[in-house]
């Protein structure tokens, strides 16, 4: 995330200049200012080493400037699989378990089509002695009971457990405003068991 400490002097200079930022802002491809602007080459007129050092550049800038680098970094598989690679060597050598690392890298489907984890101390938590992982792929939870977490291999005893099933983020506000479709239908009422479109463009 390449988060760090703000102080009054910095946060009195960006209050100033939010007319220019939200100008930058409105006229960027993501809607946010990058510190590095998205570069308007392709992978293929870069060396290994280029893109190598291109990837840690950005990396160090934290944030979606990663994958703001190569304009075929979402469309060429070759590009893609080397910037997977470059983050899972940025993650194995945060976790001290090679094993544990294994479970945690983004890997069987292509960097970006699922959001990366942007973090601070995660993967490190992992080194601590009173954290484990357990991989529900390998080891499915075959039920919940008063004083843990069942799985295949057995009880995974627990003070609390917390659901965190993610958030509702885009279809939830548009689900929010009563949206009608053909004959009054509720646009939510179509999407009850996930949205469909047609090409992306329309739904029923």
């Amino acid at each position: 995330m390449s988060d760090h400490a703000i102080d009054e002097a910095f946060e009195t200079a960006v209050k100033q200049s939010y007319p220019v930022l939200r100008r930058l802002e409105r006229n960027s491809e993501s809607g946010i200012d990058l510190r590095l602007a998205p570069l308007d080459v392709d992978s293929s007129r870069a060396s290994d080493e280029e893109i190598e050092a291109e990837f840690e550049r950005r990396w160090e800038a934290g944030g979606l400037h990663f994958m703001s680098s190569y304009t075929d970094i979402m469309t060429n598989k070759v590009i893609n699989e080397k910037a997977a690679e470059f983050i899972r060597r940025k993650i194995r050598a945060k976790i001290a378990d090679p094993k544990m690392a294994e479970k945690l890298l983004p890997q069987g489907y292509p960097l970006g089509s699922k959001r990366p984890c942007a973090d601070r101390g995660y993967f490190e938590t992992f080194n601590r002695e009173n954290v484990s992982l357990v991989d529900i792929k390998e080891d499915p939870i075959t039920g919940l009971v008063e004083t843990g977490v069942e799985t295949q291999s057995g009880l995974h005893a627990l003070d609390v457990v917390v659901f965190a099933t993610g958030f509702d983020a885009v279809t939830g506000a548009i689900g929010k405003i009563d949206i009608q479709g053909i004959k009054g239908k509720p646009l939510k009422e179509s999407w009850a068991n996930g949205p469909r479109t047609n090409f992306g463009f329309m739904t029923c």
